[in-house]
């Protein structure tokens, strides 16, 4: 299939001129820095790479049918919700792993299709149920992590 890479930076964030640096000395050309809306952009991407995520896009993303694939950088505090739908997303903690998750997501390799077939129960946990019982939750989760 043909590759190309959409970019979109963070309004908080964006790097507009450090990624053209990076592109001109890579060779890269089958981009474009994108304002799209994020939901359009995940539509139409079979996959897309984050540096570490909680909730947000990731559901996001998952929503629209677009498999997460998330940078854990390993020199940083790396706790995040993330981490607790491991089966559902690519987690990559250095640029090999995110090739291969890239490449999976590309060539929808088994590993690729066992993740989505993970998104029901992930978003169900990531996810607040709609009956006004976040509190309960919350409580939940810090007891089964023996904070409380």
């Amino acid at each position: 299939p043909e590759i190309f890479l959409l970019i979109k930076f963070h309004y908080h964030n964006p790097m507009q001129s450090e990624w053209a640096r990076l592109a001109e000395a890579s060779g890269c050309t089958n981009f474009r820095v994108c304002d799209t809306r994020l939901t359009t952009l995940l539509e139409e991407s079979r996959a897309v790479l984050l540096g570490w995520s909680s909730t947000g896009v990731v559901v996001e993303a998952i929503t629209a049918g677009c498999t997460p694939v998330v940078l854990r950088p390993p020199d940083r505090y790396s706790y995040g919700t993330s981490v607790d739908i491991g089966d559902a997303i690519f987690l990559c903690d250095d640029e090999p792993a995110i090739s291969d998750a890239v490449n999976q997501c590309i060539d929808q390799t088994p590993a690729y299709w066992e993740r989505r077939r993970a998104w029901p129960e992930a978003l169900e946990k990531m996810t607040f149920p709609l009956d006004a019982c976040q509190d309960e939750r919350l409580s939940a989760q810090l007891r089964e992590r023996r904070v409380l």
